[in-house]
C-alpha cells in the first residue's frame, strides 16, 4: 500500500480540504505511475536480453543437473552490475517452478523460494505470457519484478525473475515530486518512506492508515494531516 499525508491548514474549509485531497491523490498516482514506467522499462529491457541469450539458460540447466550453483552465481554476480542497484533481485526456478537460486545484492538467500513471485511464475509457465510484471515482498523490501522464461536452443529450461527495490530513494523522489510525505506499507510495516515519514508518530499513523485502507483526518504534533491510501498489487 502507498500511504500519503497532506498538511491541513487551520483556516481551510472542508471543501478546500476535499479539493486538496483529490489533487494530491491524483498527483501521487500519476507521479508514481511515471516512476514505475521507467523502472519497468528497465526490467523489461534486461529481461528480454537475458531471455534472448543462452548464457543464463545454460548455467541454470547445468546447475539443476549437477547440483552445483557456482557458475550460475558467478554469472549473476557479473550481470547484476548492469542494474546499477546494490540490492537487485535474481531468482531462478526449474521448468516446473521449483526454486533453484535467489540472489540479492550479490548474496544467495538460504531459502531460494523467498524470491519467487508465484502468481507471476504461473502466468509464465501456465499461460505462456511474456509481459509479466508486478510487485513482490521479500523480507522487509518491496520489489518491482519481471519474470521471463529461459530457453536453451529453443528448449525451455526454467524461469528468471528480475527485481529492483522500491526503497527510500523511490519514496523520497515521489515525496519531492508531490510535496508531501510518503510511506510504502507491507505486512504491517513501513518498508520505504520519505524522511518526514521516518518520524515514529507519523510512521505509525501511516501504517495504521494502510491497515484500515481508509483516509482520515488526524492530528500529530499539533498539526492536522489527512491520510491517503492507495493499494499496490503485492504478489
Amino acid at each position: 500500500l502507498l500511504a500519503v499525508t497532506i498538511l491541513i491548514l487551520r483556516w481551510q474549509t472542508d471543501v478546500q480540504v476535499a479539493a486538496a485531497v483529490e489533487r494530491t491523490v491524483e498527483r501521487s498516482r500519476r507521479t508514481f505511475a511515471q516512476q514505475e514506467a521507467f523502472r519497468r522499462t528497465q526490467l523489461l529491457s534486461n529481461g528480454t536480453r537475458f531471455a534472448a541469450g543462452n548464457r543464463f539458460a545454460a548455467e541454470l540447466d547445468e546447475a539443476v543437473n549437477s547440483g552445483d550453483l557456482t557458475n550460475l552465481r558467478q554469472t549473476v554476480d557479473y550481470d547484476r552490475q548492469l542494474f546499477r542497484e546494490d540490492e537487485s533481485l535474481f531468482a531462478f526456478t526449474t521448468l516446473d517452478g521449483g526454486p533453484v537460486l535467489t540472489m540479492v545484492g550479490g548474496g544467495a538467500l538460504a531459502d531460494p523460494a523467498a524470491g519467487v513471485p508465484e502468481p507471476l511464475l504461473r502466468r509464465v509457465l501456465e499461460r505462456a505470457e511474456t509481459n509479466v510484471l508486478g510487485y513482490h515482498l521479500l523480507g522487509s523490501r518491496i520489489y518491482t519484478v519481471h519474470t521471463v522464461l529461459l530457453t536453451q536452443v529453443d528448449f525451455p529450461v526454467g524461469t528468471l525473475t528480475l527485481g529492483t527495490p522500491l526503497d527510500d530513494r523511490v519514496a523520497r523522489q515521489l515525496g519531492d515530486a508531490i510535496g508531501t510525505d510518503v510511506c510504502f506499507v507491507a505486512a504491517g510495516r513501513c518498508v520505504a518512506s520519505t524522511l518526514g515519514a521516518a518520524d515514529g508518530a507519523l510512521r505509525a499513523e501511516m501504517v495504521r492508515a494502510a491497515g484500515s485502507r481508509q483516509g482520515r483526518r488526524v492530528e500529530i504534533g499539533g498539526e492536522a494531516i489527512r491520510r491517503l491510501v492507495s493499494p499496490l498489487p503485492i504478489l
